[in-house]
């Protein structure tokens, strides 16, 4: 099973370079700007392009949903399912990152146990967060145990990580395929 891991597509305040507070975070109306939009929907193609996903996860915050939205519409010939999932919003980072590293291990066992069975290797999206995509790259690609101890790493509007899920026995083993990629577009400005 592979997980494509990507961080919501821009907003406003994204835009205006605000550090991101407990405020921001807590802001589940944010919506997307016209260049978040185009950055969904240029994602959306490039899925659709490179492997169409098998299951759409995603946060329950506005701008989290309407990334995954536009990204959704370019699988209409699929049998994707798009789903809710509180644990890629979770807030107890703030306070404690140690529950969200366990709340995300339950949340990818989860799926494991749901799309990472047979023989053919399922894809699935995970569109979340820069504080949820902090603690998926201390586990997976700087494997670390303590996640307070080191600076926090922050991600661009709508770039994709992607981490093979493999279970051997009881084990869970996690390859990183790619990290932290962020598709260049171009606009075309017409007078």
């Amino acid at each position: 099973m592979r997980l494509y891991i990507v961080r919501h597509a821009e907003t406003e305040r994204n835009r205006s370079k605000k550090s991101c507070s407990d405020s921001d975070v807590l802001d589940k109306n944010s919506a997307l700007n016209d260049d978040g939009r185009f950055q969904a929907m240029k994602l959306g193609e490039y899925f659709k392009s490179e492997c169409l996903m098998d299951a759409i996860y995603c946060s329950p915050a506005l701008r989290s949903f309407k990334t995954a939205e536009l990204i959704f519409q370019f699988m209409k010939n699929s049998d994707t399912n798009m789903y809710f999932d509180d644990r890629l919003y979770n807030l107890d980072v703030i306070k404690d990152k140690s529950k969200l590293k366990s709340d995300l291990m339950s949340l990818i066992l989860s799926i494991h146990k749901k799309y990472g069975q047979g023989d053919v290797p399922k894809n699935i999206l995970l569109v979340t967060h820069n504080h949820i995509i902090d603690v998926m790259h201390k586990l997976f690609v700087e494997q670390v145990n303590d996640l307070d101890t080191t600076p926090k790493y922050k991600v661009d509007n709508c770039s994709v990580s992607c981490v093979e899920v493999v279970k051997i026995d009881s084990d869970i083993k996690f390859s990183v395929k790619f990290w932290d990629m962020t598709l260049r577009t171009t606009y075309l400005l017409i007078d």
